[in-house]
């Protein structure tokens, strides 16, 4: 670039001197001495201008040079400055990949800490909980398992009574039959025979007479009037249970034998027989004793099983009646 500079200012100062040299020459035949000498006075103001262009151009050659030198010297620490910048960039990526595995590595051994902390709490503390509850399941384990045994026992037990007692009442409603027709008209015959009945059962079942059941035992009602049940059985936990033995068997020994177109009539009789004696029984409000727990009802026996199926199958409603005034017939 200043070489074609200098080529430049060459040109335009030999370019100049030539034209002045022509143009002396030209009038050198008709001008005067004075244009002449005014001509050599521009040259050599040409030659000096000359002489201090040259000398300015060289000051900006000397800038220019000196420019270029700072340039590349700043291009040099500015390619020296984006160097440091792509290590000092790679050196922070490495730090912070470097932090983030030490982060981390920190957060996995605080978490395994924490979680082997509180896995260990919680091994202690249901540990805590569990040993009771797994002691209070064993016991509880061994207390089922002998009441099981204790139930399957009784069970067996009051089965082994139960199939002796319907072989004794199939025996009695045999015997029932056949003194049937001798207890017939005679009201304090049958109910002996029923209360004898009644003792036979409870004594075939193991109890014992003033231990486990009690005969015409007399209590005082509130206005101290006496009640004398039949009998008062006692059960297991200070419970009772009253029974009392009606017998009605002259009517239906009487339909039994009497012809069909007489058992109409005698069948009718047997039911008022048996609502009689539901009917009486209930006015006497056994279950009102207050001396004795039991339930709200009492238990009506009638020694012939045939005598109590008749009344049952002739009024259907019969059980459910004596239910409605507190009497369960047995």
């Amino acid at each position: 670039m200043n070489e074609l500079l200098w080529l430049l200012v060459g040109i335009i100062v030999g370019g100049t001197a030539a034209w002045l040299v022509a143009k002396f020459k030209f009038s050198g035949n008709n001008g005067s001495a004075s244009e002449l000498k005014m001509e050599r006075e521009r040259v050599e103001d040409l030659k000096a201008q000359n002489v201090e262009f040259k000398k300015d151009l060289e000051t900006e050659r000397t800038k220019v040079i000196e420019l270029n030198n700072n340039l590349a010297s700043t291009e040099a620490d500015y390619r020296n400055l984006q160097e440091r910048l792509a290590e000092q960039k790679q050196e922070l990526k490495s730090l912070q990949d470097q932090f983030a595995v030490q982060f981390k590595n920190l957060a996995n051994e605080i978490f395994e800490e924490k979680t082997k902390k509180f896995t260990d709490q919680n091994k202690t503390n249901l540990s805590e909980i569990l040993n009771p509850l797994r002691e209070k399941i064993g016991e509880f384990e061994k207390k089922v398992e002998l009441s099981s045994k204790e139930n399957l026992q009784y069970s067996t037990a009051l089965k082994e009574q139960l199939v002796g007692l319907k072989e004794l009442n199939r025996q009695m409603t045999k015997e029932t039959e056949n003194l049937t027709r001798a207890l017939k008209g005679d009201s304090k015959a049958q109910g002996n025979w029923g209360e004898m009945q009644i003792e036979l059962i409870l004594e075939k079942a193991g109890l014992q007479k003033d231990i486990h059941y009690f005969k015409e035992k007399n209590f005082k009602t509130e206005d101290q009037q006496n009640q004398r049940p039949d009998y008062i059985i006692l059960m297991p936990d200070d419970k009772a249970i009253v029974l009392d033995s009606k017998v009605s068997l002259t009517a239906y020994a009487n339909y039994f034998d009497a012809e069909p177109d007489r058992q109409v009539g005698l069948l009718k009789q047997h039911l008022d027989s048996v609502n009689g004696h539901i009917k009486m029984l209930s006015e006497k409000k056994y279950q009102n004793i207050h001396d004795i727990n039991q339930p709200d009802y009492v238990m009506m026996f009638i020694a012939n099983e045939p005598a109590l199926t008749v009344a049952l199958k002739e009024d259907q409603d019969l059980y459910e009646k004596a239910l409605d005034r507190n009497i369960v017939l047995v």
